[in-house]
C-alpha cells in the first residue's frame, strides 16, 4: 500500500493530526466523534484543496462546534485557518 500523496500538512487548528492512511488508523479512529470530524476535515482540504469556498466554510463549522463544547483554544485556531485561507484565496 502506497501512502496517498499532497497529504495536509499537521497543524494546530487539526490538533497535529494527519489523515488516515490504514484501515487500523480508521478502525482506532472511529473511536470518537471528533476524530471522525478532524479527519473529514481533513479530507476535505486535500481534495477540495484550500482555496475551495467550502473548505474554510467547514472549518469555521467546526469553529462553532468547538466553541459551543467550551474548546476555546480549537476554536481560534480553527477560525484563524479559515481566515488564513480566505486571505490567501483573495490575494490579501
Amino acid at each position: 500500500d502506497k501512502p496517498k500523496q499532497n497529504l495536509v500538512a499537521k497543524c494546530t487548528a487539526y490538533w497535529n493530526r494527519v489523515e488516515i492512511q490504514s484501515l487500523e488508523e480508521l478502525e482506532a479512529s472511529v473511536r470518537t466523534l471528533d476524530d471522525c470530524l478532524t479527519n473529514a476535515l481533513l479530507i476535505r482540504e486535500r481534495i477540495l484543496g484550500p482555496k475551495h469556498p467550502q473548505t474554510p466554510h467547514y472549518l469555521r463549522i467546526r469553529g462553532d462546534e468547538c466553541l459551543q463544547a467550551g474548546d476555546y483554544e480549537h476554536t481560534i485556531l480553527l477560525w484563524e485557518r479559515a481566515i488564513e485561507m480566505e486571505d490567501r484565496k483573495s490575494g490579501s
